[in-house]
């Protein structure tokens, strides 16, 4: 760079990471976007290293240079290309060679492999030969040939110029990347779409967004408040951002809110709904998924809702195209080994089930499992998943215990900080107890006491005015079938403990609303999935294998599986992305199991309603004038 030249342009404004130890593939980020940075600053003021021309009055040469310095690379380019041309050019190496650096910069990638075919090294001097190799080198890293371009980036540094120099470190940070992971190679590719032009459409920024996906919310906003993250960057890592949480329906509209806070973007809003499109249409469902269900015994039932729960949504999805949906029995001892390899040798790339836990620890036993798999109940072992699959393994169980736990954690939102806990003499019973219980405790509550009833016996009064007297409550935690539960609530009224709050599970309700029946559950919360509220399909008719909503939990559960399977990945890495489904609102955690958030609702005069406080009741007066408060009854 010539004195004039070091007078006209500042130094680069971008300065590198001050650390000792540069570890970690972040620092490096941060290391390449310096270099980038000084290549860019030193290109827009430097003269091709080595001199060109001598000629002065060369306009097209000095046209050409005015436009590479000002970042018009591909009118630059085009005019040296011309000059190489002119039958009597004595520079045409030259001239091809700064075609070829133009070109590269503009990402003209064929017309600049065109130029570069047209350099003879031999008639260029020693600099020029350097930035042809670093051309070289670039083309070579768009074409993924990465071997190649890091032949011709082993240039002895201190034999380079300055300019020269910076730009192989900058090239030599990105060959590091690209050998590393997508992810790195895709930040690099989004920092370059720096304007409409750049952006050319929306399938190439989406596929850009795509290959953050092993990224989470939380990593990607982390990038974009670091100080040496520019601001062009820092909006596609918080778009990408706004794209995963605009994939489900939500009150807000986080794309229109990015907008707002990114209004010198290159993203517009007519880009944006453009890329949004194509962001949600990306996600498509497996090609050829496999279903395990059993298809006779006690689970049948079940069975049958699921799949007819997975047909309706599979029938309904776009997503669908292109994909099938194959069911396996298995039935049998080794009906789970036998579906496995059966769809193994179909094709599969996806199987959703088994249903029972036994089935369920079968297929992660099976030698060599190899495919991706939504179970549709709890995963026991995690240690028998091979560990290569281990991310790929998830699991959507309809946990009776995660209700329990929810009872406790909704107990607690109404500030019932002491529980009695009701429960059948059983092994069900223990396990809702446990749960709730566990819950309930860590959240701050107090267990004041614990009673269990004969789940044949129909007179509770002893066991309820042991409960009552045990202690001061807020609530009662119960554990019940629908036909306990109608026995065990008009007694709690009839001992003047109407006024407690009682919480118990889904199971309390038989999934056919009863009126009459169910005015003896008044005052029952309970947790419902949605179709629960709303259970009635397009048609205004229930399929029989839902049992006039005895089944409906298990219908939900197969719509469900189906409209998550192509997000999995992504909401296992983002637990805060939820989606509103027919059996919940989900999201998946770090294991890979899917949770259910469901409803809140209340018996009242016989049928479910939603609520928001619960509704007060007079407290009696007892025939020797003490109230419930003085027979330790809240």
């Amino acid at each position: 760079m010539g004195s004039d030249d070091a007078r006209r342009c500042p130094p680069p404004v971008f300065q590198p990471p001050l650390p000792a130890r540069p570890t970690g593939r972040w620092l490096r980020w941060r290391t390449q976007a310096w270099l980038l940075g000084c290549a860019i600053a030193l290109a827009a003021c430097t003269s091709l290293p080595g001199g060109g021309p001598s000629n002065p009055d060369n306009r097209q040469e000095e046209q050409a240079r005015t436009m590479y310095q000002t970042g018009r690379y591909q009118e630059a380019g085009q005019i040296w290309t011309r000059l190489a041309q002119s039958p009597d050019s004595p520079q045409a190496d030259y001239y091809y060679l700064r075609a070829s650096d133009a070109m590269v910069l503009a990402k003209q990638w064929e017309q600049a492999q065109l130029a570069s075919q047209q350099v003879n090294p031999d008639k260029l001097r020693r600099q020029q030969q350097f930035l042809l190799a670093l051309v070289q080198a670039e083309l070579a890293l768009a074409k993924d040939h990465l071997d190649h371009a890091e032949n011709l980036l082993r240039l002895d540094g201190d034999r380079l110029s300055n300019d020269l120099f910076a730009r192989q470190q900058r090239l030599q940070q990105e060959l590091s990347y690209r050998r590393e992971t997508p992810e790195a190679r895709s930040l690099l590719q989004l920092s370059e779409l720096r304007s409409a032009e750049d952006i050319r459409g929306a399938s190439e920024p989406v596929a850009f967004m795509r290959e953050l996906d092993p990224l989470s919310n939380r990593r990607l906003l982390e990038m974009a408040a670091q100080p040496e993250t520019g601001g062009n960057l820092r909006g596609w890592l918080t778009l990408t951002a706004a794209m995963r949480q605009a994939l489900f329906p939500t009150d807000g509209n986080p794309v229109r809110q990015w907008l707002r806070e990114n209004p010198t973007h290159a993203v517009d809003r007519r880009m944006a709904e453009s890329l949004l499109d194509e962001y949600r249409r990306s996600f498509r469902a497996p090609a050829r998924v496999a279903v395990f269900l059993p298809t006779s015994g006690r689970y049948q039932g079940p069975a049958n809702a699921i799949r007819d729960g997975l047909m309706s949504a599979y029938l309904a999805s776009e997503q669908a195209q292109g994909s099938w949906l194959r069911f396996y029995s298995v039935d049998g001892n080794d009906g789970v080994l036998d579906a496995y390899f059966r769809a193994h040798d179909d094709g599969a790339d996806f199987i959703i089930g088994p249903l029972t836990k036994e089935n369920v620890q079968a297929l992660m036993e099976v030698p060599g499992l190899d495919t991706p798999v939504l179970a549709l109940n709890q995963v026991q072992d995690m240690s028998l998943v091979e560990l290569s699959l281990a991310d790929l393994i998830f699991s959507f169980p309809l946990s009776p215990e995660a209700e329990a736990a929810q009872a406790a954690e909704h107990a607690l939102s109404f500030e019932h900080f002491s529980a009695a806990v009701l429960i059948p003499d059983n092994l069900w019973g223990k396990r809702m107890s446990d749960a709730f219980q566990k819950a309930y405790v860590d959240g701050g509550g107090i267990v004041v006491t614990e009673m269990r009833y004969a789940s044949r016996q129909s007179d509770h009064s002893a066991i309820l005015r042991q409960l009552l007297n045990a202690g001061p409550i807020d609530m009662i935690f119960l554990a019940a079938t629908p036909q306990q539960g109608r026995l065990i609530k008009p007694q709690l009224k009839f001992l003047d403990a109407d006024h407690i709050p009682v919480y118990a599970t889904p199971q309390i309700f038989s999934g056919t609303p009863d009126n009459r029946a169910d005015r003896d559950l008044e005052r029952v919360a309970i947790p419902v999935a949605p179709i629960v509220l709303n259970p009635t399909e397009p048609g205004g008719v229930r399929l029989a294998s839902r049992r006039n909503g005895a089944m409906d939990s298990f219908y939900a559960l197969g719509m469900d599986a189906w409209a998550i399977l192509p997000y999995l990945g992504l909401m296992a890495r983002n637990p805060d992305l939820q989606y509103s489904g027919q059996s919940g609102t989900l999201s998946v955690q770090g294991n890979g199991q899917v949770q259910r958030h469901l409803s809140w609702v209340l018996f009242q005069n016989g049928r479910l309603g939603t609520f928001e406080e619960w509704p007060k009741v007079e407290i009696f007066t007892g025939s020797d004038g003490s109230t419930d408060e003085d027979r330790g009854i809240d």
